[in-house]
């Protein structure tokens, strides 16, 4: 998950480095694998399906990148 999917260290963790944020929006944390797959219907719904997540795509999601994504929580949410 982390090397692949994760760049949310950025806005989602309880060390925030967004310039925007001094603390995780709406308390969403992911720093560790339970918090992660914890939320993974609710990364579904914001970050694949509508896209609204990252905010403004400060991270510049590409397609590709929510794609596997998407695949990831289908196939489980696993996180290694």
């Amino acid at each position: 998950w982390s090397s692949d999917v994760c760049s949310s260290d950025l806005c989602h963790s309880s060390k925030s480095t967004s310039p925007l944020f001094s603390a995780a929006p709406a308390g969403v944390m992911f720093d560790t694998p339970q918090q992660i797959q914890a939320q993974a219907a609710r990364i579904q719904a914001q970050a694949v399906a509508s896209q609204i997540m990252p905010l403004g795509n400060i991270t510049q999601m590409t397609a590709e990148e929510r794609k596997l994504v998407g695949d990831w929580i289908a196939k489980g949410a696993q996180v290694n």
